[in-house]
Parts: structure tokens; C-alpha cells; sequence
């Protein structure tokens, strides 16, 4: 993600005036019974998007999108879903995502600082969202007040890599905020941008082990730019089989920044390389 914007409230409400039927998206019983009678086609990992590839649509759009893909996971970004809602404007996603059939386990990337009472604000807005992991970009002035929020919610700190001259560009900044603080304080691989700070992906998922608590995966090329997975520097078959290997349990959630007005064509190919890796291994 190369960062977010603030809807805030007002822009949030205009963008979901459209009132998409997301309902209409919703898996009748008769396909998901045959769904499940389906092989996974991603091998066990939790597949989803993060929703900045969606970033020129409204959230509902967002979620029509990812609907088409064939995913049933998001992460959202703070532009598409702020903190600032209302309870109604709260229960009204949750409502909306239910009936599309579509879970909200991520949320990022957020910052945090050293106003504790301003992130724990963020602690119960994901806790009455229902997820468990916060992509973030903390502060480490920040650190010794996620502690305590961590233990005391059960919601996860996922630290995002942001590339070269972010906060967290390397595996050693990661590392650094993550020793001498709580095990839910741990690792956001972004591939992508791990690569554009000259870091291998792979290497540093070895390195974080148990403590990756989301994945951002994506492909670039030798300038930096998103690449159709396969075609960029990115080893995303040895990702695939090491995220096999650990058994990872959290969202891995493809991002494809490039194409921002059509981007479910590139994502589709994308996918189709996961599935393809997964098929032959």
C-alpha cells in the first residue's frame, strides 16, 4: 500500500449512497454446499484482498470486486472503512459484509502513537468490527502502549514493511520494534515491498517464522512497479510453499496497485498464478 486517504464520515456516506445489493452476492445454500464439496484451490492459505487495489471505488464496490474474484476475505483500508463511523455506520458494514458472505479479519495500515487513549480508540472500533489483526505503521514511541493494548484486547499488531526510506524498510527495523515487546506484536510481510528496499521476501518470512501475522503479497519488477505475479523479482512460488509449509492461518491478501480504474483482470492472472503454484506442488 503506498498509503492511505481519510473518507472520514461525510465521504464515506456519499460513496455508500449507491446501496450496491451486496445481498445479491451472497452464496445461496445450494452453491455453497457445492463449494464445499470443491477441492481448496489455495491449498488451506486464507486468500483475500487488501483493499487499496480497490482504492478508486466506493467499498461496496470494493467488496462487488472482490466478490468477482472469488475471494471472501478483505482487508480493508481506512479509506474505504474510517474509524470515525458511527455505531449505526458500523453496524450497517457489518450487516452488508454478512450478507455478501465476506469476513473483515484485517484492518491497515494504521499509525499509532504515543496518545494511549487515541489507540485504544482503534482497539474498539476493531473489536467491534470483529478483527483480529491491525496492519500497522507504529511509532515506537508507540510500542509500550500497544503492549498493554494487545494483552487487553487479544487483537493482533501486524508492524508493515513500507519500502525504501519508510520507518520500516528493512527486516531489522521490523525486528528491532518487535524484540522485548508482546508475541502479538509481530511481523506484516509485504513482498513487494520488501523487494523494492532490496530485501528478499523469502528470506525475511524465514526470519519472522511464527511471528508474520498478515501478508501483503504482490510482485514487482526491476524498477519497483507491481508485476503480474511471475513476471516480476519476486520468488512468489517459494513463498507460497513456505506460507504452506508453516501452515499460516492468517489472511494472505493479494494487493495490485497498478491498475487502480480495472483492477480485476490483473488480480484474476494473479490468482490464477497462486492457484497454478498450488496445483503442482
Amino acid at each position: 500500500m503506498a498509503g492511505h486517504r481519510d473518507m472520514g464520515r461525510r465521504t464515506f456516506l456519499k460513496t455508500g449512497a449507491a446501496q450496491i445489493a451486496l445481498g445479491g452476492y451472497a452464496l445461496s445454500r445450494t452453491s455453497r454446499a457445492s463449494a464445499a464439496n470443491q477441492p481448496d484451490p489455495y491449498g488451506g492459505l486464507k486468500m483475500g484482498a487488501q483493499s487499496y487495489s480497490f482504492r478508486n471505488f466506493s467499498w461496496e464496490d470494493a467488496v462487488a470486486r472482490l466478490k468477482q474474484l472469488g475471494l471472501t476475505r478483505m482487508e480493508f483500508y481506512p479509506g474505504h472503512v474510517p474509524e470515525t463511523l458511527t455505531p449505526d455506520q458500523r453496524s450497517a458494514v457489518l450487516e452488508k459484509l454478512r450478507a455478501a458472505g465476506v469476513t473483515f479479519p484485517c484492518y491497515g495500515v494504521v499509525g499509532f502513537g504515543a496518545d494511549d487513549a487515541k489507540n485504544r480508540r482503534t482497539f474498539e472500533f476493531a473489536k467491534v468490527m470483529g478483527i483480529d489483526t491491525i496492519t500497522a505503521d507504529p511509532a515506537r514511541d508507540s510500542l509500550n502502549s500497544l503492549d498493554a493494548l494487545v494483552a487487553e484486547f487479544g487483537i493482533r499488531i501486524a508492524i508493515h514493511n513500507h519500502g525504501p526510506g519508510a520507518r520500516y524498510a528493512t527486516v531489522e527495523d521490523v525486528l528491532g520494534a518487535m524484540t522485548g515487546h508482546h508475541e502479538l506484536i509481530g511481523a506484516s510481510v509485504d513482498t513487494g515491498h520488501f523487494e523494492r528496499a532490496n530485501v528478499n521476501s523469502l528470506e525475511a518470512m524465514k526470519r519472522f517464522g511464527k511471528r508474520i501475522y498478515s501478508v501483503h503479497i504482490k510482485d514487482v519488477d526491476a524498477k519497483g512497479e507491481n508485476a503480474l505475479f511471475g513476471k516480476g523479482k519476486v520468488d512468489l512460488v517459494g513463498v507460497i510453499q513456505l506460507l504452506r509449509e508453516m501452515k499460516f492461518d492468517s489472511l494472505v491478501a493479494i494487493e495490485f496497485e497498478a491498475n487502480p480504474e480495472n483492477p480485476v483482470p490483473p488480480m484474476e492472472e494473479c490468482l490464477k498464478f497462486v492457484r497454478k503454484v498450488i496445483a503442482s506442488s
